[in-house]
């Protein structure tokens, strides 16, 4: 066993194995810690990676930016005997190997013939995103800068988040079918009014918001990130662009 992975299991093993777990009561991104580290306790590490990743598929993204000592840790019982278990970490290392063993969020359903562009490149954008792509939609993700937005990897960066972090988010999109525009080629769409060709628009940003010029009061048009209510920290984020995901396909699907 690798150094690293002693470490994980250790941690697994402070948990209590709480009955009706406050963690995954907290969790804003519904990732429910408990399953995954039960599993990380029984040795179980396919299953639990195949859980997390099923819950959120930004899994690893999402732990390594997540304020969690404001959800799932703060209400760790264990934090009442000495420190509460450092679940940000385990969420980090089950998700990464899910994704290492390519094991897929949840099997896509059929294609509905429905198109959706996302606008921006952060964390509820691209929650947004899986989210259609999981229900059989196709998306594409206009972003005039790189994947992640600076935000992002500036924050991945001071969280210690590594390159097989930031690959996760990329594979999963790849996995998904999601089609990601280059800069070039969505500024040339923007321009030729390409987005009128979809079936609803998620804008996942203030700064996506005056990069495409997007009214926001037009029918079709679905805000999340820090354009909805609510706090912008990684697992509100996942939220939000679910959020967002679900109003744009009820509308897409009500105009067929």
């Amino acid at each position: 066993m690798k150094p690293f992975e002693i470490t994980v299991l250790q941690e697994a093993e402070r948990c209590l194995l709480c009955y009706d777990a406050p963690c995954t009561k907290v969790c804003p991104a519904k990732s429910d810690p408990a399953a995954f580290i039960k599993a990380i306790r029984l040795d179980n590490r396919r299953g639990g990676a195949r859980k997390a990743l099923e819950n959120n598929p930004l899994g690893s993204v999402c732990a390594t930016l997540c304020t969690a000592d404001r959800y799932c840790e703060k209400v760790c019982i264990r934090g009442k005997i000495d420190k509460p278990v450092n679940i940000s970490m385990l969420h980090t290392y089950i998700a990464h190997q899910a994704c290492a063993w390519g094991e897929l969020p949840q099997k896509r359903k059929k294609p509905n013939g429905l198109k959706i562009a996302v606008l921006g490149a952060n964390i509820a954008a691209l929650a947004a995103a899986t989210e259609l792509a999981l229900e059989g939609t196709q998306v594409t993700i206009f972003a005039s800068g790189f994947l992640w937005s600076a935000d992002v990897l500036k924050q991945l960066v001071e969280s210690g988040g590594d390159r097989d972090v930031i690959n996760d988010g990329m594979q999963i999109i790849v996995e998904l079918g999601i089609h990601l525009l280059s800069v070039e080629d969505a500024r040339a769409q923007i321009k030729s009014d390409a987005l009128l060709n979809f079936d609803a628009l998620v804008v996942a940003s203030k700064q996506a918001l005056g990069e495409f010029t997007i009214e926001t009061d037009t029918s079709g048009v679905f805000l999340t990130g820090d354009l909805a209510d609510g706090p912008d920290d990684a697992a509100f984020s996942v939220r939000k662009g679910r959020a967002a995901a679900a109003r744009a396909l009820a509308f897409a699907e009500g105009k067929t």
